[in-house]
Order: structure tokens, then C-alpha cells, then sequence
């Protein structure tokens, strides 16, 4: 699409007061500037930019809870309130006439910023929203919305010869919070794979994460683009912005922006950098030219695309996709960073996400590359080189199958390469190591510990320092001679048993008088037993008995003790207990889910199969403690058997995302929750387990009911409507549901059951949880409420008897209650981290696990710690007064 330029200059004001003024447009220019009043104070602004950050937070993620439409309309709010004061008077003139310009001759009209005051330089403008239009204005391709720097000698556009080269960094250093580097890698070359099949685009990833590796890569080009994820951040001393690298210990290096564009910036061939890491386009309030993108395209780079917020590694993959595809395409970058944010919308439905990428650019038209088709030689020359730049690097992290199906894939496009052909046999001997070495692992996992011994055998036969296999190998001989010991000690027994039949044979006689003796003194005994309890009962039937009362109904005392903590690896969404509460499941931004053994911390059995390439939304554990079922955002369920092999059972939803799963006591039923893809409808469906078969399909419910609980036990859902009531519809052989009204006028957030389908809980906007009882024929009964923090809950969870109920808060509180329930509930209070929690129950209520993403001060994920996720369990001890 070809642009007319709507550029608008925001001068330095003060007491609220700006000029502004349209400096070139097909209007014309404004005479004079207008004067935007900007509509936030201090503190006013404060408060809408947290409010901005935490819808930006809360819709990146998935749970059984969706986005609430308030955050959403938050951010339509603010946008609206920053169009209004900047597009106003004569400039409002220019710009309706400019549109008007631009549809006639069938052109975009590209909104260039130009921002002189560098407090309003930090503001997210790119959710400028037009109230006339009612649409965000970047979501469009016809008004994309860029930040302009009007430097010197602005760059011509460079003619390249296809594939487009990106020259990817993936950087974690220890003590940043760990990202799954290898993973984002994988993530990132998969979401352009079609186009470096198609020859358009080729990636190469730095295999190291020190600035010396930077350096050495940068000097093997040409590169177009540099692509780097990881950590970023502002020094408010320094009052610049800069990467986080690796020094040579592993430790953090702040590389600031001014050092980074002396490698970039002097690259005669880079025109690209996309910076995938936190407050990359953040600048100091005192000077526009301190952010990193700014320093960097001081130094030559013509167009900088960053991050201002924190962003989800989905909305980045889809982000990166659309966007490389329409540069490679020969499209204006600021085109291409709007088909980014279409992507980023469509797949994440109410997120706001779309509005953290900020595209710096100092290129007059956006046309920073004029790339033309590659021929067939070029193809393969391409692909063989980007193949064995991959087969070294997946030797490097040790990934030999990667290494040598790649190695294979460059020999059979050029037979005689001869780096292939002397790396072939030394990857083939690391595969078959690593193949035998994975294998014995997985026995030693099953506790199979002679097969497992078996496997490492044949790798310590091979190589005898081999990973960790000594310690495997004594672990596994150790247990081995236990279960001998105790062969050994079956078989003494059995001997001396048969000694003692033997003599009992010699001396039967005897041993007959004596057993008769012994029965006759047993009759005898029964009858004394049963005449002293007939008496007894018949005692007890002239007078009443008040039965005790049961332990549920007594009060309890309840303490908490800390079992242990890990690390999760990776971002998670929902964690999910065991009834017995030795099995700790867990899922998230992962392509993959995880079950922790409480019993051995160091085995974690892996949930993963290759056509899981998205993350994983929710999950939840049988009642055998052996069945895990998790959902996705592309509509599978999966069944995944602990015991019974890696390969899941696959459902297939009827709807886009899955959000909520839930399964019966007897484990025969699972119920699953999804929304379609474009958010019109939610789904409850009941399938069968054993074969995967669908049931039935319930009422389906529109966009605004929100889907609280659901429970597999009664086939029930807890449904907040419309009009802001809160519901039970409970299901019987039907589809069409028989609704219950528990509350009118409800500001429910927050939905639990208990698995038996006994007990509800709703945790609401004032921070206090109700509690109801659910009988046999779902007649609802209020039992109380617990006391409000006047805080909103950021989760509860019920144990499986619904005897417990656990709610957790952002900041680091968590209580659990035991029964009566009530405003004087038995419970106990303590203290964790700050941060998003979630939390899991046990059947009986007595382990809780509590998972959180770490927050700064204000409530906020901290840069630095956006990856560090912490589990702990805790036992709970329930003391019943005698």
C-alpha cells in the first residue's frame, strides 16, 4: 500500500500544556500550533498507566478466567481520552481532511509522531483510538502509527537479493530469571519455518550470549536484521537503556544501547532490529534520545521495532510470523508492524497485547528493503547453509537428534559436503548415547531399576564420564541390592516356615488336642461377647442418644508448615493436585506440561508430543491419581496416562480454546470449558474417558455469560450472566440446563467446586468469598462468608471433599479455611512472594500448592525475574479438639 504523511510534532510544554502542530500532510499544515491540553495529572496518569499494565497483564493469560470487557474498556478509554487531546481544533481539521485525501486516491495515511517533550515520549500512543472511526487507528493497515525521528541523511531502501537474513540472540544469564532459551529458539524458527522453506527468510541464532559472541557473528554477515530476546531495562543514574547479555562467568552484562550500536549501527547491511525484551522502547523523562531505540537509531539503524511492555512469548511468536512475512514481502515496515498487531489480536482475542510492539523509525517511507524472489540454486545454497548453521548449533546444546536428522538433510542436498561428512559419525555415536542414556532415564523414572541399569551400561561401555551416569548407575545398584536383600531374607523365611510344617507334621496329635481345646474356649467366648451386648441394646432402647458430632462439624485448629519449593520451568497458567497429593501438575507458556513428584523432587515426568506446538491453558488430575488432562488455545484436550508411555490420548474440542477442565470422582467423565476463536461463544462439553468420545454437548452460552466453575461430579456450571447475576445451571440427561439464581447483582470474579459437587465458592471484586452447599438435587443453600481483605482475589481453590477452601492474593497473602465456613472459619494465614498466584488443594485438604510469579513494589512483574516462576508446598495440619 502506497502512504501520504500525516506528521505531527508534540512540543515541549508545561503545566499540562503542549504545542502541537501538523507539519507536513495533504491538508496542508496548521498555521499556528494548537494547544493540547493533556487530560491526566500527575497522579491521574500514574493510575491509568498501572491500569493499562494490568490489563496488558491480565489478558496475556489464559485461565478459567477470561478478561474481564472493564479491562478492555480501560484501555479503549485511555486511548480515546489521547486522541481527543491530540487531535483536536485545527489539527483535527487537517486530519479528517487527510483521510479524506487519502481514501479518494486509494492510499494509506501513515501517522508519523514526532515527540519533543520527552515526558509525553513514554506514553503508549499507540493505542490512540478514534471515538468517530471507533477503532484503534495502528490496528488498521490504512493509518498505521509510528514514532519518527527526523535525523540526518535518512537511509535509502536496500536492494536485496532473497532469503532476508536475521541474526537471531537468545540471551539468560543466571540470576536474571531463567527464560527456556533453547525453547524460545525453537518457538521463534518454527513460526517462520514457512518462510525459510520458501526461501524468503533465513534465521541463524548466536550460539553464545557474551557480547564477544555478538562481535564475532556480526563480522560473519551480511545480516538485515538483528532479532534479540531476552531481558532489557533503563538506568534511571545512567538515564539509558540496554540489553541484557552474559558476562564470561555467566553473570549478568548490561550492554547499553550506545555500546550495542557500536556493533549495529556500523553493520553495512543491517536495517532491521527487533528487540523482544522488556522496556526496550522505555526513554528517561528528561531527554527522547536515551531509550535504546532512539540511541540505536542515532547510530544508522533505519527502523527499530521494541517492546514497551512486558510481552507473552505467544503474542510474540504471532507477532514476529506476520511481521517478517510482510517485510520479506517488500512491504513498509510500519505496514508490516500493523498485519503484526492483527495477528497478535486475532489469536489472543480480548488481549490488549497488540499495542506493546513501538515501531522507531527515522525512514522517510517505511521501505527500508526492496527484496527480489531467489532462484532454485539459491535455495539450496541457502537451506544447506542454514542447515548446518543449525546442526552445529543443536550440537552445541547437545540436541543430537536435531543434529543429525539436519546433518542428513545437507548430505542428501549436497553429497559431497565435507564439514557434513566429518561431523556424520561423531553426532551419529552422541545420538545413540543420547538414545540409550534418555531410555534408561525413563526406567529409572518407572523405578525399573534393572533395565534402567541395563541402558547405562551400554552408554558407560561407550563413555564412562557420560552426564551424570555414575551417580544413575550407584542410585540404581543401590536399590537393587535392597530388593536382593530382601529376596534373601524372603527365602530364610520360607525355610524356617517349612521347618515349622514339617515339625508341626512329626506332632499333628498333639497339635489336634490343642486346637480343639482352643475352640471350644473361643465358643465359649463369642457367646459371653453377644449376651453382654444384647443387654446393652436393649438397655439403650428405653432412653434417647444424642449422637456425637462429626469431625466436619467441630472446629478445628488449623497450622501450615513449608514442604519445599522449586522453580517451575517455565511461565505457567494453572497448577492441578493429585486426590493424594503426591503428584503436582502444572502448565503454561510451554509447549509442554510437567508433573512433579513430591515424593523424589528430582523426577519430573514431561507431558510432550510433537503436534503440541502452542501452550498448554489449564489442566487437571484424575481421581486415580494417574490421569492428566490438559487443554489448549487450539482446541485439544489431551489424556495423558503417567504409567502407560509418553504418547497422550487426543480429544478434539469443538470450539477454539480450551480454558477449564474438570473431572468426576469416578475419573469415568471429564468437562471442558472453551471459547470459539472469535470470542462469540462459550462451549461446555462432557466426554467419555476411556475412548475419547463426546457425550453430550451443552447449552452454549453467548459472550457476555462468563463461565466461573465447572463440575464433571454433577454435570454443573457456575455462570455470572449478562445482567450480572450469578447462576448454577445443573444438567441431567438433557442439553438445555435447569438455572438456579444464587445471587442477584453479584460482582463474582472468581468460581470454585469441589470435585463431589458439594460446595461452591465465588470470590468477589470486594474481596470477599461466599461459600454454598449443593444437595443431591442442586438446591442451593448460602452458608456464610468469609471476611473481606478489600483486595480481589487472585485465585481459590477447593479441596476435593470441599472440607478446605485456599484463596491467595497478589500481595503474598494466603489463607485457608476449613469448615463450618463462615466469618469466624477455622483458618490459617501466611506470608509468601508478591506476585500472580495460584493455588491447588489436595482431597483432604491437607497439601496446598501455591505457585506465584514474582511482582515488584507496585504490583508489577519485575523485568528481571519475568521468567523465575516458584512452587511450594505446604502442608496444612487440621487439629480437632477432643
Amino acid at each position: 500500500m502506497e502512504y501520504l504523511d500525516f506528521e505531527i510534532e508534540m512540543g515541549v510544554g508545561n503545566d499540562g500544556k503542549y504545542p502541537v502542530s501538523v507539519r507536513s500532510s495533504p491538508a496542508g499544515e496548521t498555521p499556528v500550533p494548537e494547544i493540547m491540553r493533556f487530560p491526566f495529572d500527575q497522579h491521574g496518569l500514574e493510575l491509568r498507566l498501572k491500569d493499562l499494565e494490568n490489563a496488558l497483564l491480565r489478558s496475556s493469560v489464559r485461565t478459567h478466567r477470561l478478561m474481564p470487557s472493564k479491562k478492555e474498556q480501560a484501555v479503549q478509554s485511555f486511548g480515546q481520552e489521547l486522541f481527543s487531546a491530540l487531535i483536536t481544533g485545527e489539527v483535527r481539521s487537517r486530519y479528517d481532511a487527510s483521510r479524506g485525501i487519502a481514501i479518494a486516491q486509494r492510499k494509506g495515511l501513515r501517522i508519523k509522531l514526532r515527540i519533543q517533550a520527552p515526558e509525553l515520549n513514554t506514553l503508549p500512543w499507540e493505542f490512540l483510538y478514534d471515538p468517530g472511526e471507533q477503532q484503534y487507528i495502528s490496528l488498521s493497515s490504512k493509518t498505521p502509527v509510528v514514532r519518527y525521528l527526523n535525523l540526518p541523511q535518512p537511509p535509502p531502501p536496500m536492494a536485496v537479493s532473497a532469503p532476508l537474513r536475521i541474526l537471531g540472540m537468545a540471551v539468560s544469564p543466571s540470576g536474571t530469571g531463567a527464560l527456556e532459551v533453547e525453547q524460545e529458539k525453537q518457538r521463534m524458527s518454527e513460526a517462520i519455518l514457512p518462510l525459510q522453506e520458501s526461501g524468503m527468510v533465513e534465521l541463524v541464532w548466536i550460539t553464545g550470549q557474551t557480547w564477544r559472541d555478538l562481535q564475532s557473528k556480526m563480522q560473519r554477515g551480511p545480516w538485515h536484521v538483528f532479532h534479540f530476546i531476552g531481558h532489557g531495562g533503563f538506568d534511571l543514574e545512567k538515564k539509558e537503556g540496554g540489553i541484557v547479555l552474559a558476562g564470561a562467568d555467566g553473570a549478568p552484562f548490561v550492554l547499553y544501547a550506545s555500546r550495542l550500536g557500536l556493533f549495529l549501527g556500523d553493520h553495512p547491511s543491517l536495517r532491521l532490529v527487533l528487540l523482544n525484551s522488556c522496556e526496550g522502547a522505555t526513554g528517561s523523562s528528561q531527554d527522547i534520545l536515551t531509550s535504546t531505540a532512539a540511541i540505536l537509531m542515532a547510530r544508522g539503524i533505519p527502523a527499530v521495532l521494541a517492546m514497551q511492555y512486558e510481552i507473552t512469548d505467544v503474542a510474540a511468536i504471532e507477532f514476529s510470523q506476520a511481521f517478517y512475512g510482510a517485510v520479506a514481502n517488500g512491504l513498509a515496515v510500519d505496514t508490516a508492524v500493523t498485519e503484526g498487531r492483527k495477528a497478535i489480536q486475532v489469536v489472543g482475542g480480548n488481549t490488549v497485547e497488540w499495542g506493546t510492539p513501538v515501531l522507531c523509525m527515522r525512514s522517510p517511507d517505511g521501505i527500508i528493503f526492496e527484496v527480489s524472489q531467489p532462484n532454485d540454486e539459491e535455495r539450496k545454497r541457502h537451506k544447506v547453509s542454514e542447515l548446518f548453521e543449525e546442526t552445529r548449533a543443536a550440537s552445541a546444546n547437545g540436541d543430537w537428534e536435531v543434529a543429525l536428522r539436519n546433518l542428513q538433510s545437507v548430505l542428501a542436498l549436497e553429497p559431497g559436503h565435507k564439514g557434513a561428512s566429518e561431523l556424520l559419525p561423531r553426532i551419529k555415536t552422541e545420538y545413540e548415547l543420547s538414545l540409550a542414556y534418555s531410555e534408561g532415564r525413563r526406567k529409572y523414572q518407572q523405578r525399573n531399576w534393572r533395565e534402567a541399569l541395563s541402558f547405562f551400561q551400554q552408554v558407560h561401555e561407550r563413555q564412562p564420564d557420560y552426564k551424570d551416569l555414575n551417580s544413575l548407575m550407584a542410585t540404581c545398584h543401590r536399590r537393587l541390592n535392597r530388593r536382593e536383600a530382601l529376596v534373601a531374607w524372603s527365602t530364610r523365611m520360607s525355610a524356617f516356615l517349612r521347618m515349622v510344617a514339617q515339625g508341626a507334621h512329626r506332632n499333628r496329635r498333639r497339635l489336634l488336642q490343642a486346637a480343639v481345646g482352643l475352640l471350644i474356649v473361643g465358643i465359649v467366648g463369642v457367646g459371653v461377647w453377644w449376651l453382654r451386648n444384647e443387654i446393652a441394646r436393649r438397655a439403650s432402647l428405653q432412653k434417647p442418644v444424642t449422637a456425637p458430632p462429626t469431625a466436619i462439624e467441630k472446629k478445628v485448629n488449623l497450622t501450615s508448615k513449608r514442604l519445599n519449593e522449586f522453580n517451575a520451568a517455565f511461565k505457567f497458567v494453572q497448577l492441578a493436585l493429585s486426590p493424594d497429593g503426591k503428584k503436582l501438575a502444572y502448565v503454561g507458556y510451554a509447549n509442554y506440561g510437567e508433573v512433579h513428584l513430591q515424593e523424589d523432587p528430582e523426577i519430573a515426568i514431561k507431558l510432550q508430543e510433537p503436534g503440541l506446538t502452542g501452550f498448554l491453558a489449564c489442566v487437571a488430575v484424575g481421581p486415580d491419581g494417574e490421569t492428566v488432562a490438559s487443554g489448549d488455545l487450539d482446541g485439544k484436550i489431551r489424556l495423558w496416562r503417567l504409567g502407560g508411555g509418553k504418547t497422550p490420548q487426543i480429544i478434539r474440542a469443538d470450539t477454539g480454546k480450551v480454558f477449564a477442565l474438570s473431572f468426576s470422582q469416578d475419573g469415568q467423565n471429564l468437562v471442558s470449558a472453551s471459547v470459539d476463536n472469535e470470542e462469540r461463544y462459550k462451549t461446555v462439553t462432557v466426554w467419555r474417558t476411556e475412548n475419547g468420545n463426546k457425550v453430550r454437548q451443552l447449552e452454549r452460552m453467548g459472550a457476555a455469560d462468563t463461565i466461573l466453575a465447572v463440575n464433571a461430579s454433577k454435570t454443573l456450571v457456575v455462570v455470572q450472566t449478562a445482567s450480572q447475576e450469578l447462576q448454577l445451571w445443573s444438567f441431567g440427561g438433557s442439553q438445555v440446563a435447569n438455572k438456579t439464581t444464587i445471587q442477584r447483582s453479584s460482582q463474582a470474579v472468581l468460581g470454585v467446586m469441589a470435585s463431589n459437587g458439594q460446595w461452591l465458592a465465588v470470590g468477589e471484586r470486594s474481596g470477599i468469598t461466599k461459600v454454598w452447599r449443593v444437595d443431591n438435587s442442586n438446591n442451593v443453600t448460602f452458608v456464610g462468608e468469609m471476611k473481606p481483605r478489600n483486595l480481589e482475589a487472585d485465585d481459590i481453590a477447593f479441596s476435593s471433599n470441599g472440607g478446605s477452601l485456599a484463596a491467595g492474593w497478589e500481595d503474598g497473602t494466603v489463607i485457608v479455611w476449613a469448615q463450618p465456613f463462615g466469618n469466624n472459619a477455622p483458618s490459617v494465614s501466611f506470608q509468601s512472594k508478591n506476585g500472580s498466584v495460584t493455588l491447588a488443594l489436595d482431597e483432604s485438604g491437607e497439601t496446598l500448592a501455591e505457585g506465584r510469579s514474582p511482582s515488584d513494589e507496585k504490583g508489577r512483574i519485575a523485568p528481571g525475574d519475568a521468567a523465575r516462576h516458584s512452587i511450594r508446598l505446604w502442608h496444612i495440619n487440621k487439629e480437632v479438639p477432643k
